[in-house]
């Protein structure tokens, strides 16, 4: 599962902030089946956040059958989780997984 992670309509410092939060919480959430303590994803370069036109993305993914087939409620519970440390209101919030 490959996934693209973009946060925008914020200062570039906000939209970072948010985004960095919203990584490390998908990068060490707890779900059924997991094996992987260390990680859940693998990251392609580093830094792993890169500043785009509007915004920061995040490029990520994993080969785990109990992630992938659990991503939609690990994406949502991710969002909601972060939103309680993080205000999205003003911003843009993009997933874009394949």
């Amino acid at each position: 599962l490959g996934i693209v992670i973009i946060v925008s309509g914020g200062s570039m410092d906000r939209n970072k902030s948010h985004l960095a939060l919203l990584r490390a919480s998908l990068l060490h959430w707890g779900f059924e089946g997991r094996t992987a303590t260390a990680g859940n994803l693998a990251f392609p370069f580093s830094p792993s956040d890169l500043q785009c036109e509007d915004g920061f993305l995040t490029v990520c993914g994993t080969r785990d059958p109990a992630f992938i087939s659990q991503w939609p409620a690990i994406q949502q519970n991710v969002q909601d989780y972060v939103s309680t440390l993080s205000s999205s209101e003003g911003l843009t919030i993009r997933f874009i997984s394949a």
